[in-house]
C-alpha cells in the first residue's frame, strides 16, 4: 500500500512539474492584434504572447476572406496604410533578423487557410524571434496576402528564382493588415 502512495505522489510531482515548465511565462505580455481589410473593416484578431523555451505563440482568428490559403507574415514596420489601388504597402517587407531570403525570414509563417465561410483559424508556436524583437522603433504588422506563399520553394528544374519570389513567395497583394504595439 505505501508503495502505491509514493508512486501516486511521484506522479503527481512530474505532473506539477511538467505543467510549471509550460505556463505562460509572462501572460501578461500577451498583445491582441485587430486585423482590417483594406475598406478598414474588423476582420478578426491576433494574439501573439511570448511561451516557455524563448517561444511565441500566435493564434489567429479572422473572418472575410476569399476560401483557400493565403501568405501570412510578420512585416518590419508597424504601418497599415493603403495606396490607391487598395493594397497595404507602408509596413515594408517581411519582418527579418537574419539577412535570409523568403521561407527563412524571421517572420515567415504557415500559410493561413481559409474556409468555405471564409474564417481562417491557426495557433502556431514559432522561435524565429524574441517577443521584444517586434517592438523596435519602427514597430511591425501583421499582414495577410491574397494568394497562397510557396516560401521560395520552386524545384530548380523550373528556372532561376525571381526577385519577387525570393522577397515574398508569390503571396500576391497584401489583403489584411494589423500593427503589432508592444504591451504597456
Amino acid at each position: 500500500m505505501r508503495s502505491k502512495w509514493i508512486v501516486l505522489i511521484f506522479a503527481l510531482f512530474a505532473v506539477a512539474v511538467f505543467i510549471g515548465n509550460n505556463i505562460n511565462e509572462h501572460p501578461d505580455r500577451a498583445i491582441s492584434v485587430p486585423m482590417h481589410n483594406a475598406n478598414g473593416e474588423h476582420i478578426g484578431v491576433i494574439v501573439i504572447q511570448p511561451v516557455t523555451h524563448g517561444r511565441n505563440l500566435i493564434t489567429v482568428n479572422l473572418n472575410g476572406l476569399t476560401q483557400g490559403f493565403h501568405g501570412f507574415h510578420i512585416h518590419e514596420t508597424g504601418l497599415c496604410e493603403v495606396n490607391d489601388e487598395g493594397v497595404f504597402v507602408t509596413a515594408n517587407g517581411h519582418f527579418e533578423m537574419d539577412d535570409a531570403n523568403h521561407g527563412e525570414h524571421s517572420g515567415d509563417l504557415p500559410v493561413l487557410e481559409a474556409d468555405e465561410s471564409g474564417h481562417a483559424f491557426l495557433a502556431v508556436h514559432t522561435a524565429r524571434f524574441h517577443f521584444n524583437d517586434l517592438a523596435d522603433v519602427n514597430g511591425s504588422a501583421f499582414i495577410v496576402h491574397q494568394a497562397s506563399d510557396n516560401f521560395a520553394n520552386i524545384p530548380e528544374r523550373y528556372g532561376e528564382l525571381d526577385e519577387i519570389t525570393l522577397a515574398n513567395g508569390d503571396g500576391g497583394v497584401r489583403i489584411a493588415c494589423g500593427v503589432i504595439h508592444p504591451p504597456k
